[in-house]
């Protein structure tokens, strides 16, 4: 491609983009767009001045949604994310105020784009335009007439009171009617029955009775069963009222609803008393049974009494002693008597009695109560008898208590200091061990009296730790001091876990303290030995901060040095060749052959104090567009693409952050070598290209030095003389080259590559090629996204 060609398509795209920005600019447009696989979002400079967005041109993408409206951020968000979201040629349109629109430097705006799609079908980007628009107008609706003193009573009577509009919208609500919407003020009003979730037949009911009192200017009253929204069910009796204008119409619809929920439902129980007692009696886990009259007739037995009698129903109308003569003689006659006649209560807990249970006598224990039932009178006329058996619950204590037994052993048993605490932080038992180290009592460590051996700078830390962990049940776990009998401190681990009921709450700690005294001084004698040698390491550092430097003036000072005398040797021979060449005869050819080597020294001195300054340079992280760096090599290597007549092809390339000073001595090395070991019958042809590939799909042996979900592989491909594959670990190297110098036209320093690994890895990435002898090689440059 010329000069010329490259200045006309330069120049005609740059004028058709004024032409349109102007024709954009008057119709008050502005150009924006969203690359999802960057995140990026790009706008022209009207764009920018309509959302607020500065003097650049580009912002990642949550820096953009920083500048709208924090009301609207979510709505603009999710819109725009689905447009870009498949099946593609999605497409948006959102209005929202940019930010500092409550403040009054900001606008309403509206954002129209669609999304485009790539070669493999998925989804591009999005872009469109942006204009300033009419804020959008707020409606409200009519505010109620002012009751003044009346209004702040209707508001907080038990009752629902509101006022309805000739439409049915509702323009006051009270507040026991907000509650049982669990609604606020401002989202009531303004709505319907309907709108409020107010069933269907009530929404055309109450519709019609509105229209009733507006035509007829008389209350309407009613009643119904209803479920509010929030399922709170009810009957309700109502009236709606109508609220006259001056001149006598109709203006709007007052409304009382009375809860009469409780009064039906007293209304059902009472019919159902007598049914539901004796279902609950009949039903009742426990063993119930009522005995009448001085001679306790069985009256009322349930089927649990009548199961532990080992009786049917046929005992009904019997006295207690003939229906179940079992009983005597365990004192359950005598107890009847005595309760019948002295009018007195009795209750017995865990009472050993013995029953039948499925028709078989044994011995179990009961809860009961004989309580007696007087008449009008006074008298005692009857004995309610109930029984719960609670003959498991006995022996599963009993169980408990020889468990618990057993695990006072065992925590006197650990070799720790132990201990059981109750939920609420009381310590009642601490093992012998403890006694045995504090040289206390247990009534002078019980609840919380173990404060007093704790180390007085470790009992705050202490107290919290132990707090909050009674508050949040999780496991108690602290290092601290306990002061020993002879007043030695000594550190202690603490730890404590919960034990659980049958219910799911906690029933009690247990806790163990060890000894770790000669833990704690080795741990501080590491801890000395560690900032010993990191004090070292500090020193090392340092030294070797000041040997870099030191090496990197050297590297200066020895170029310029050795630099000196070679251009004193390159001068001389220039004038032994210029001004004696006759005189030289065959010594001309061994002046060439000197000027030859002092020239290769000098490129290989400048080699080498490159690959030094890139070896020590700190990475630098500014945006680097890789087109425009490419671009200014070939602008150096013009002449040499002209007498090769190479064919060089340069795809769009990324940006990158980087420095562009050692990318561009990336592809000087990279483009002047595949120039360089061309075939000596075909012509040049190189190709540069890019795409983007994801950590997974690195080649094995590709390892960048940063990590990244995404890496830019940009590749310089040539159709030169090739190497073989095995060699690709050693071209890397500083002086390794394939090609020899002695009767090789493919002149350099075999350094030019170590250079190129060398930048990429400062930029996080790496660097390999492929190739094959005669036919071309490819060099794959990875940098993280």
């Amino acid at each position: 491609m010329n000069g010329s060609q490259q200045q006309d398509e330069a120049s005609t795209p740059h004028t058709r983009r004024f032409d349109t920005d102007v024709v954009l600019q008057a119709a008050g447009l502005g150009l924006w767009q969203i690359d999802p696989l960057t995140n990026l979002v790009y706008w022209d400079d009207y764009c920018g001045q309509l959302l607020g967005l500065g003097q650049a041109n580009q912002l990642s993408y949550p820096a953009f949604l920083r500048h709208i409206h924090p009301q609207d951020v979510d709505r603009v968000d999710q819109a725009l994310r689905g447009a870009m979201t498949l099946p593609p040629g999605g497409a948006c349109e959102v209005s929202y105020r940019t930010r500092g629109a409550d403040e009054g430097r900001g606008q309403w705006v509206r954002l129209i784009g669609r999304s485009a799609l790539n070669l493999a079908g998925l989804v591009d980007g999005l872009a469109g335009v942006a204009q300033a628009v009419t804020p959008p107008k707020e409606t409200a609706p009519e505010p109620v007439r002012q009751f003044g003193p009346l209004q702040t009573m209707l508001a907080h009577l038990q009752e629902h009171v509101y006022v309805l509009d000739r439409e049915g919208r509702f323009r006051y609500v009270n507040q026991p009617l907000l509650a049982l919407w669990e609604l606020p003020y401002e989202q009531a009003i303004g709505k319907n029955f309907e709108e409020l979730g107010y069933p269907s037949h009530l929404v055309s009911l109450h519709g019609a009775q509105i229209q009733q009192v507006i035509q007829t200017a008389q209350p309407v009253d009613g009643e119904s069963d209803y479920v509010s929204p929030q399922g709170v069910a009810g009957f309700y009796e109502y009236t709606f009222v109508p609220l006259l204008a001056p001149d006598g119409s109709v203006e709007a619809i007052g409304g009382h609803t009375r809860v009469v929920t409780q009064r039906r439902q007293l209304e059902k129980i009472l019919n159902e008393s007598e049914t539901k007692f004796r279902t609950i009696i009949e039903q009742a886990p426990v063993a119930f049974n009522l005995l009448v009259g001085r001679d306790l007739v069985v009256e009322v037995a349930n089927e649990v009494v009548l199961g532990y009698w080992g009786k049917d129903r046929s005992v009904l109308g019997q006295p207690v002693r003939q229906a179940v003569p079992e009983l005597a003689g365990q004192g359950f006659f005598e107890l009847l008597d005595e309760v019948f006649t002295s009018g007195q209560a009795y209750e017995a807990k865990a009472a050993p009695a013995t029953v039948a249970v499925n028709g078989v006598y044994g011995a179990y224990y009961f809860d009961f109560s004989l309580k007696p039932l007087r008449n009008a009178a006074g008298q005692v006329y009857a004995i309610m008898s109930m029984a719960v058996d609670v003959t498991q619950q006995v022996l599963a204590r009993r169980e408990a208590e020889a468990g618990n037994r057993q695990f006072r052993t065992l925590l006197e048993a650990i070799p720790h200091m132990t201990w059981t605490n109750t939920p609420t932080g009381g310590v009642g038992f601490f093992n012998e061990r403890w006694y045995a180290y504090t040289g206390l009592s247990f009534e002078q460590t019980r609840d919380w009296g173990w404060q007093a051996v704790v180390h007085p700078d470790d009992l705050a830390r202490t107290l919290s730790a132990y707090q909050r962990t009674l508050t949040t049940g999780e496991e108690f776990m602290l290092e601290n001091r306990y002061r020993r009998a002879d007043g030695v401190y000594r550190w202690h681990l603490n730890r404590a876990l919960p034990l659980y009921g049958d219910d799911g709450q906690i029933v009690q700690w247990v806790g163990t303290a060890t000894d770790i005294d000669e833990q704690k001084q080795l741990e501080a004698q590491l801890d000395q030995q560690v900032q010993t040698r990191t004090s070292q390491l500090q020193t090392s550092v340092a030294d070797l901060r000041r040997s870099n430097d030191n090496l990197q003036q050297f590297a200066y000072i020895a170029s310029h040095d050795l630099q000196e005398p070679l251009r004193k040797i390159q001068s001389f021979g220039d004038i032994l060749r210029n001004q004696y060449a006759s005189q030289l005869g065959e010594g001309m050819g061994y002046l060439e052959r000197m000027q030859s080597a002092a020239s290769r020294m000098s490129t290989l001195i400048k080699d080498l104090l490159t690959f030094s300054r890139i070896s020590t340079q700190q990475e630098a992280t500014l945006p680097v567009s890789l087109t425009d760096v490419v671009h200014l090599t070939l602008s150096d290597l013009e002449l040499t693409v002209q007498e090769t007549g190479a064919h060089i092809r340069v795809d769009p390339l990324p940006t990158v952050h980087g420095d562009a000073s050692q990318l561009g001595q990336l592809f000087q090395n990279l483009l002047s070598n595949a120039l360089k070991f061309q075939r000596p019958d075909a012509s040049p042809v190189l190709d540069v290209r890019a795409r983007l590939v994801r950590a997974a799909e690195l080649p094995a042996g590709v390892e960048p030095t940063r990590p990244a979900m995404v890496y830019h592989l940009i590749e310089v491909a040539d159709n030169g003389i090739g190497f073989d594959d095995k060699y690709v670990d050693r071209i890397f190297q500083v002086f390794q080259r394939l090609h020899g110098k002695s009767g090789s036209h493919y002149n350099g320093t075999g350094i030019g590559l170590a250079i190129c690994q060398k930048v990429v890895a400062n930029h996080g990435g790496a660097i390999t090629a492929t190739s094959q002898p005669g036919q071309g090689a490819t060099f794959s440059v990875y940098l993280p996204v």
